[in-house]
């Protein structure tokens, strides 16, 4: 999330973008969990979209290094209401995972739950290589190369828990991803007459 393809770079992109789509939400509750070696819940679902707003622009790098989807969707699944039948997680990250629990056994413990998953992987075509900016030098942030997604594991959770998954590589191809997400849930949520749950993931 430290390359700067997207100004100033991704992760303000992604926050901005999620941010743009926060009023299209109706009779659904929010959650905001952050990860990179580890997985951190920043926000537990709610329908206070200003608190939702205020939790994504307060977003910043972390530590450990590392990409721990795994982690990172086991934490989400504990988020959610058993109660709601509608629960979506949608997982924004722009490399692989490299750390904590084994994507595999996630999803078999996964299959189990009402949870469908939509992998949103961003990243270049082409490879090319970032520098550490001074202010995150000292806090074990990595140097990354792309292109690094495992788009076959990005399809493998999409398919597994009956999602959809998406590879962006602009702004465009963003946006198109979150509208397809939410329309997609807002159909269930009309026909299961259910209140929906996200828990919105992003990697630093």
């Amino acid at each position: 999330m430290l390359t700067s393809d997207y100004e100033p770079n991704r992760i303000e992109f992604v926050k901005e973008t999620t941010i743009g789509f926060i009023s299209r939400l109706r009779n659904t509750k929010v959650g905001i969990l952050t990860f990179s070696g580890k997985a951190h819940v920043r926000l537990k679902p709610t329908d206070d979209m200003a608190e939702v707003e205020s939790v994504l622009r307060k977003i910043d790098f972390e530590t450990p290094a590392g990409t721990a989807i795994g982690d990172a969707i086991v934490v989400s699944e504990t988020l959610f209401d058993e109660s709601e039948r509608n629960q979506s997680i949608i997982l924004i990250t722009d490399g692989r995972s490299n750390i904590g629990r084994n994507i595999s056994d996630v999803l078999l413990a996964i299959n189990e739950t009402n949870t469908t998953i939509y992998p949103i992987g961003i990243g270049s075509k082409v490879e090319t290589e970032t520098t550490i900016p001074p202010e995150m030098a000292r806090v074990n942030a990595t140097v990354a190369k792309f292109p690094n997604l495992d788009e076959h594991m990005l399809s493998l959770i999409a398919n597994e828990t009956r999602g959809e998954y998406f590879i962006i590589d602009d702004e465009e191809s963003l946006k198109k991803a979150f509208e397809s997400g939410l329309d997609y849930t807002t159909v269930r949520s009309e026909q299961e007459k259910t209140i929906g749950s996200y828990s919105a993931s992003c990697c630093s």
